[in-house]
């Protein structure tokens, strides 16, 4: 009875320790895509800056349209993942 016991203690640590890991492996999925979707709002930001330049001045709007279109194609992954 009580190696029973120590035996269902043991599976109950082991169970804890997956469990430990799968959050400790899911929140660092969720910092790796906050850390992405930061640098994608940090873009968008500097391409709504350039937009906002770029309006009053007719020049150099086939850049920032490449800007937008990177940072569009950044977020798309982020998306599916």
């Amino acid at each position: 009875m009580y190696r029973d016991a120590e035996a269902l203690v043991s599976r109950f640590n082991s169970l804890a320790d997956q469990i430990d890991s799968l959050g400790e492996q899911a929140v660092s999925a969720m910092e790796a895509d906050i850390e992405a979707l930061n640098g994608l709002a940090s873009q968008i930001a500097s391409v709504n800056r350039n937009l906002l330049k770029k309006k009053t001045r007719a020049e150099s709007t086939a850049t920032v349209a490449r800007s937008a279109r990177s940072v569009a194609e950044g977020l798309e992954s982020v998306c599916r993942n």
